[in-house]
């Protein structure tokens, strides 16, 4: 199992954050991955994680990688606030 804390430093508050952790040996080669996913995750926010594996792995851990990614991409992947309503864009083209 892998515990952690995942902060929003950013000024964006996020519908979602995917979180993806990677167990590596002595020899850097990956032995395990394991992914959540973390819902509304507003500017300087902070939440525990835990990632449990339900099977047990070769090797032993050496190395414990942590990724995050937001698809900055999407407008979904932000939470409205930060988006012009509908209204606000036609009012803009007239």
């Amino acid at each position: 199992m892998v515990t952690g804390l995942v902060v929003n430093n950013s000024p964006f508050d996020f519908t979602e954050l995917g979180i993806v952790v990677i167990l590596r040996d002595e020899n850097g080669k990956i032995i395990a991955t394991q992914k959540t996913t973390q819902n509304t995750l507003r500017s300087g926010e902070e939440r525990d994680f835990t990632l449990p594996w339900p099977d047990a792995f070769p090797g032993k851990v050496t190395k414990v990688e942590v990724q995050t990614d937001a698809n900055v991409y999407r407008t979904e992947t932000f939470i409205r606030q930060y988006l012009p309503t509908l209204t606000e864009r036609f009012q803009k083209l007239r």
